[in-house]
């Protein structure tokens, strides 16, 4: 995993103990099957689900790795597209659980929404940067949010 190792040498405020983790748990991500959870995670790994537990509670910036990772790929994107996705839901603890718009169903649900951010380039290739759940918030509208979430990235976008 070549490519891990150098995209992790360039990216900034990281450290070394968290570039080891990564430099093992990024294959493990890519080869896993099954249910993704620390036990199951820990068990094709020689990592202790309490390591991987401990490290996913710290930051890392995956948008920066994935764009660094297109980057390295020749991955030229000339524009960024958004797109919601409804996911059913019930119960009444689960955060962020207003109505939003199913459209295979044709009208509004209970359930949760998650906005997802792709950069494609002119031979129609797409990439995902980002996936967000969308939260209801009564002080600004749902476009609002979409508008964050973008603006919040510093997308290479060439202006060709």
């Amino acid at each position: 995993m070549r490519i891990v190792k150098e995209i992790l040498s360039k990216m900034q405020n990281i450290s070394k103990p968290q570039i080891d983790f990564m430099r093992s748990y990024i294959p493990l991500l890519l080869s896993f099957q099954g249910k993704e959870n620390f036990t199951n995670l820990s068990r094709y790994s020689p990592m202790n689900k309490k390591t991987i537990r401990r490290n996913h509670q710290k930051n890392f910036d995956f948008n920066r790795f994935n764009l660094e990772l297109m980057s390295t790929q020749g991955f030229e994107p000339t524009m960024a597209a958004i797109d919601a996705s409804f996911i059913p839901k019930s119960g009444k603890t689960t955060e962020g659980l207003p109505h939003f718009f199913n459209t295979s169903q044709g009208k509004a649900q209970k359930g949760l929404e998650v906005s997802l951010v792709t950069l494609m380039d002119q031979s129609g290739h797409s990439l995902a940067v980002d996936a967000k759940q969308t939260i209801d918030s009564g002080d600004k509208s749902r476009l609002d949010s979409y508008l964050e979430q973008v603006t919040g990235l510093s997308l290479p976008l060439s202006g060709r």
